[in-house]
């Protein structure tokens, strides 16, 4: 899991599909949820230092 603090975040996090743990703040994301950011996400991108 995941450690969210921000309130609005976990309840972000439970509408799409997560479970949330109120009293540790811990989220476990389902790889559906994984896989739908990954296939928004760019191909590629540029980091710079």
């Amino acid at each position: 899991g995941v450690l969210v603090k921000a309130p609005e975040a976990r309840e972000l996090l439970r509408q799409a599909g997560a479970w949330v743990d109120e009293e540790t703040a811990l989220c476990r994301i389902p790889g559906f949820i994984v896989e739908e950011a990954l296939g928004r996400a760019p191909s590629s991108f540029t980091v710079y230092a």
